[in-house]
């Protein structure tokens, strides 16, 4: 049995409920001699990533000795990280390589044979096992705090994660359902989760003993080792991490919401940035993206087919997004405009400020934080009320929500919205008092010193 003394700091006031509005906050400086966390995700691009990143980078702020391992990357976004001392890529395992390849081949197969001529639609099936993603782990005291992210998408082999974490206080963040299940990262309606993820219907040939079965009993070996604390960062994300049980050695769930930097997201003047984009001064504009324009979760034919039905209100509309992928088609629907791929918050915030409303057609989703830095740039939002949406998009006061799938209840949303320049003005401020009131990265970052914290008052025992 190990233990870690932090100490605690008598001036930190924060409670830590999916229920709480707007906590008290008296935030002190954090001793980097004491408090030493070390994050660890698939990517350092993607969503999840950018989430991950922000509370790294917050904790950095107020002086946690913070470090951000990461498996993969893209090569631009390996660039931008290359000279900052607090990211390190972890290597693959060095192997011999007749091995590697072998057993690269192997998981590979087995994959393609589970996963061949899946249902369309659905997104990656992440496994557990992937003995060809061993990595060369670093040499680190055991009594720094372990803190996992997303480590989907077959970059870690998970018995060899948890091998490496064994003995050191662990929490984890929860930025999709993956650490919840058999290895999908959103279940499509489905809660097998909530028992053994067996006969799988994101698989082809869905069966009692299938890779989703298999998946679940690895994960449910691993990650009962210890009493980690889960962090939830929707508060339907943190009802739905109750009922699986891969989570049932959990020490706690906590509720912390994504942090938005208020200051790289804020409001510009409209017209500057409409000129800037090119487009008309008089239009209409309904904004709408994601990392993956592509992704069918995020559901962007039906808000097509939403601005299709908008009628009579359509004159004058323009479709302004961004992503990467081609917008699909609908016919009928206004023009649309694709900025591309954004990863720049000021090219981002420019597009926000240039339009009128923001809309999100998510079917599922965690707390997008797409529709947050719209918010912060003073633009309302108009979304299906999925998953974590309804967080911060609060009807007549931040924006208009719709049933999800309910294309004609979107389109009436929208359309009512872009008919009244005041409502959008009004609750674009305070969608934007919102942001920064609950949504800030050094409330983020307080709120998880406290989680820590509370690692450090307890002995940490990992199972023989």
């Amino acid at each position: 049995m190990n233990y870690l003394c932090l100490r605690r700091s008598s001036n930190l006031v924060f409670s830590c409920s999916p229920h709480t509005a707007t906590p008290h906050l008296d935030l002190p400086l954090a001793e980097s001699s004491v408090l030493r966390v070390d994050h660890y995700n698939s990517f350092v691009a993607g969503g999840a990533a950018i989430a991950a990143r922000r509370v790294h980078h917050g904790l950095l702020d107020i002086g946690v000795d913070s470090h951000f391992h990461f498996a993969d990357a893209g090569s631009t976004e390996l660039e931008s990280v290359a000279n900052r001392e607090s990211y390190h890529r972890l290597a693959p395992a060095k192997r011999n390589a007749v091995t590697h390849q072998w057993s690269r081949f192997r998981q590979r197969r087995r994959l393609r044979a589970a996963l061949k001529n899946r249902p369309a639609g659905l997104e990656i099936f992440s496994p557990a096992r992937n003995p060809a993603s061993k990595r060369l782990w670093p040499q680190v005291d055991p009594s720094r705090i372990a803190h996992l992210h997303w480590i989907g998408g077959g970059r870690f082999d998970w018995r060899d994660l948890f091998a490496h974490l064994a003995d050191r206080p662990l929490v984890w963040t929860l930025h999709d359902m993956n650490a919840l299940t058999g290895g999908c990262h959103y279940t499509n309606g489905c809660d097998r989760y909530s028992t053994t993820c067996q006969h799988c219907p994101q698989l082809a040939a869905p069966a009692a003993n299938d890779l989703a079965s298999e998946t679940f009993a690895i994960k449910l070996r691993q990650q009962r080792q210890g009493r980690m604390h889960f962090v939830a960062p929707s508060r339907w994300l943190w009802r739905e991490a109750q009922r699986s049980p891969l989570t049932a050695a959990a020490a706690r769930f906590h509720y912390i919401p994504y942090g938005v930097d208020a200051s790289l997201f804020r409001p510009g003047i409209r017209a500057a940035a409409r000129h800037e984009l090119g487009l008309p001064q008089d239009a209409k504009i309904v904004a709408f993206g994601a990392d993956e324009i592509t992704n069918p979760r995020k559901g962007f034919p039906q808000l097509l087919n939403s601005l299709r039905r908008l009628g009579s209100a359509t004159s004058g509309v323009i479709g302004l997004c961004f992503g990467r992928g081609e917008v699909p088609q609908s016919r009928g629907a206004p023009p649309i405009r694709n900025a591309g791929f954004l990863g720049d918050p000021t090219e981002m915030a420019r597009l926000f400020t240039a339009c009128d409303v923001f809309a999100m057609s998510s079917i599922e989703d965690n707390l997008p934080q797409t529709g947050l830095e719209a918010l912060a740039c003073g633009r309302p939002v108009v979304a299906f009320a999925a998953g974590g949406v309804k967080d911060y998009v609060i009807p007549h006061q931040t924006g208009l929500l719709a049933a999800i799938g309910d294309e004609q209840e979107l389109a009436a949303q929208i359309g009512w919205l872009l008919e009244r320049p005041a409502a959008q003005a009004l609750w674009g401020r305070q969608g934007r008092a919102l942001v920064r009131e609950q949504f800030s990265p050094l409330l983020q970052a307080s709120r998880y010193m406290e989680v820590y914290q509370e690692l450090g008052e307890q002995p940490v025992a990992r199972a023989a």
